[in-house]
């Protein structure tokens, strides 16, 4: 595979192009993640996302509802709260996510300014 020559010939899926970009833009992927624990607010889903901004959170938890890889149900207050669960469509995303996931454990250093993360089966 010299000069990335093999990667020319590996049969990607025509539909690989069209895969969720909300799903793999920064903070999105841990957040997706902590929902494969269940339903949860998004101060519930902060909790377990360190160092997200709210801001950054509520954009990419409408970018996946969006996409459809999870749904939000608000419940009218006082005070008004959203719950998040993952879809269908989120719970298969997971698979390849734990994959990348495992991919990225065993060939990529870690990043110096970053927290690690636990993985979708609970280990740093």
């Amino acid at each position: 595979m010299r000069g990335g020559r093999g990667i020319r010939k590996f049969p990607f899926p025509e539909k690989c192009g069209h895969a969720p970009g909300p799903a793999i833009r920064r903070g999105a992927t841990p957040a997706a993640s902590t929902l494969a624990q269940g339903p949860a607010g998004s101060g519930e889903v902060r909790e377990r996302v360190p160092g997200i901004s709210d801001r950054m959170l509520a954009d990419r938890l409408h970018e996946l509802a969006v996409a459809g890889l999870l749904t939000r149900n608000v419940h009218h207050g006082p005070p008004l709260r959203s719950r998040y669960a993952l879809t269908p469509h989120g719970n298969a995303f997971l698979i390849p996510l734990a994959a990348l996931a495992v991919w990225a454990g065993e060939h990529l250093p870690p990043h110096p300014d970053r927290p690690r993360h636990e993985t979708l089966a609970g280990q740093p």
